[in-house]
């Protein structure tokens, strides 16, 4: 039986099948990240990743609605070093890092961006639109 090669490319990232884990609650950490690679998926995408460190909304941060669930994390992470430091133990990675950041100006995108890139990721997707992030993106 011959296999379907699933191989996709996006720029310069190079990814086994077009499945990528999105920005959210299962790429906290770069052992989770790695879970998530194992279980098949082409690339994965952090945790959006600020300068500092942000906690984040209080708890709850997710409600149940009549037609599903609703959530505002507030952007949560441990800061841009804290993080490269966690991308860093789990470098090389057996699928492409995509590293979400945000930030409140077009500089802090830059620092952060060139900071996650040293740590090892492949591309960089930029949080423009957390809606309930007060004070960044749009």
């Amino acid at each position: 039986m011959t296999m379907t090669d699933l191989t996709v490319r996006i720029a310069s990232i190079e990814m086994a099948n077009p499945s990528i884990l999105a920005s959210g609650i299962l790429d906290e950490t770069g052992e989770s990240l790695l879970r998530m690679m194992e279980a098949g998926a082409g690339a994965v995408v952090t945790k959006s990743i600020g300068i500092a460190a942000h906690d984040g909304h209080r708890n709850p941060c997710i409600v149940e609605t009549p037609t599903g669930y609703v959530n505002a994390m507030g952007l949560p992470n441990p800061g841009m070093e804290e993080f490269a430091d966690e991308l860093s133990s789990v470098m090389p990675c057996p699928a492409p890092v995509v590293a979400s950041i945000y930030a409140a100006s077009a500089e802090d995108f830059a620092v952060i961006a060139s900071r996650m890139e040293a740590a090892g990721a492949a591309g960089i997707e930029l949080n423009l639109s957390c809606p309930h992030a007060s004070g960044y993106g749009m």
